[in-house]
């Protein structure tokens, strides 16, 4: 295995290495020399490699995805990462340019932040009663409120995406097939805006979700357009998933901020109490083992609580609409 600028991707999904050429232009070419100096002629490395990858793979279906995992050779591009950054500190006197701040701001790029990936663990729950992706249709509609779940009966489903894996059998070299569907939430003024709305999420624009807001974005809650449900393609160290949070606005506009405790994605408000909840499941397991399992529906879905949704509601000036799409891939 040799890795290039182009691979780095696979190992550091988070973007460690580009976000770290900031404080040292040269690391991830270092980062890259170091782990292809390692991997080089040693063949205990493709052994194990391989090893640990056929204990994911499904001999019997060679077409069926692989599940999520963490292979050797992740653990040795951190072994490289770490051992490369352990020369910062020598390359900050070298520039003339030593700095406590410089060495902290580094290590909290290059320590993993788990936090979103178990709290995506800790929101996982039982899929709810929907229809699947593939029985999904274009729609435009008022939002509707969940009366067929007893925990969060009158609540709003202001945000939704599933996809659904369509294929009945995994052969070699055959494509998956897959049903998306997703719904959001928009505001929009008239019924022809709406209808020209293609994809009901708000781009988050590289910004993290689920994280405090400035109060100060609150003055422009009254003048939202568009979808007001963000969303961000989250690729971390054991989730892949469309991650859906309140659109920063709107969280600054109802005084809404994540919950600073270990737990599921919850937005609170004022009071401390439960605001919005990010719900996240697969169901209908294709292949189920010890090693890893791939599930025929994954999604996601975002409520509100129906006071909160009324308080959004009135301050936007703009009517409120839940906007569905779907596509086969």
């Amino acid at each position: 295995m040799t890795v290039t600028s182009q691979s780095l991707p696979r190992l550091d999904p988070i973007g460690r290495c580009q976000s770290l050429e900031v404080i040292w232009p040269q690391v991830q070419r270092l980062v890259i020399a170091e782990f292809n100096r390692h991997w080089s002629g040693k063949d205990a490395y493709t052994a194990r490699y391989r090893h640990r990858r056929g204990a994911f793979h499904d001999l019997a279906r060679p077409g069926l995805p692989e599940p999520l995992h963490v292979g050797w050779e992740h653990e040795i591009f951190e072994l490289c990462l770490q051992s490369v950054l352990n020369e910062l500190p020598e390359e900050l006197w070298r520039r003339g340019e030593p700095s406590d701040e410089i060495l902290q701001e580094a290590a909290d790029v290059a320590i993993p932040n788990t936090r979103i990936d178990i709290a995506i663990e800790l929101s996982r729950c039982l899929r709810p009663p929907l229809a699947r992706p593939r029985e999904v249709s274009d729609a435009i509609h008022e939002v509707r409120v969940i009366d067929t779940e007893d925990e969060f009966n009158g609540w709003f489903r202001v945000g939704y995406r599933e996809e659904e894996v369509l294929n009945e059998g995994f052969g070699i070299e055959q494509n998956i097939e897959l049903a998306s569907a997703c719904v959001g939430l928009v505001a929009e003024d008239s019924g022809d805006e709406v209808e020209d709305v293609r994809i009901p999420f708000a781009d988050a624009g590289g910004a993290e979700l689920w994280v405090n807001v400035e109060p100060e974005l609150a003055y422009r809650m009254p003048y939202l357009r568009g979808g007001l449900v963000s969303a961000s393609f989250y690729s971390g160290f054991t989730s892949r998933l469309m991650l859906l949070a309140v659109h920063p606005v709107a969280s600054a506009g109802m005084f809404l901020c994540p919950d600073t405790r270990l737990g599921p994605l919850r937005m609170m408000d004022q009071e401390g109490r439960t605001a919005v909840v990010l719900r996240v499941w697969t169901s209908e397991p294709i292949n189920a083992t010890t090693a890893g399992s791939i599930y025929r529906l994954t999604g996601c879905d975002l409520l509100m609580r129906p006071d909160c949704f009324a308080a959004l509601s009135k301050q936007v000036e703009s009517t409120l609409m839940s906007v569905c799409r779907s596509a086969r891939l």
